[in-house]
């Protein structure tokens, strides 16, 4: 889709604002992809934590359900995500749903850490007074 997006010609802009316009659209659109992939790459690890957990890895959620609470820790947002949940008794195992909302999105500081980190595994110059 992103290739699709980035090789798409658009007649009617030749340049000038057009351009700008039509390269701001195309950013927009590049940033719903990566946040799909995102939300679908979370979704997954969860998915994954909840096939591998039994109920005795959960957390008490409550105990007249008999349900153990598994959790997922995202290291980008630095938050514990609800995978599922696992009934006690039966061991039948119990997806959550993943919104967008539940997924931190890239906010201008977690860029500035990443290019930051990136910066200095490459050794700029720039990053040898920090």
């Amino acid at each position: 889709m992103r290739l699709e997006i980035t090789s798409q010609e658009n007649p009617y802009t030749d340049h000038g604002k057009e351009r700008l316009v039509e390269q701001l659209i195309r950013n927009v659109q590049i940033g719903y992809i990566k946040k799909g992939l995102r939300l679908c790459s979370v979704a997954r690890k969860a998915e994954r934590k909840l096939e591998i957990s039994s109920y005795d890895d959960g957390i008490e959620s409550a105990e007249d359900l008999d349900m153990s609470l598994i959790k997922l820790y995202d290291r980008q947002s630095g938050k514990y995500l609800n995978a599922g949940f696992i009934n006690k008794t039966d061991g039948t195992k119990y997806t959550n749903t993943i919104f967008s909302d539940d997924v931190e999105t890239v906010t201008p500081e977690l860029l500035m850490a990443r290019s930051n980190r990136r910066c200095a595994r490459q050794g700029k110059p720039h990053m040898a007074s920090l």
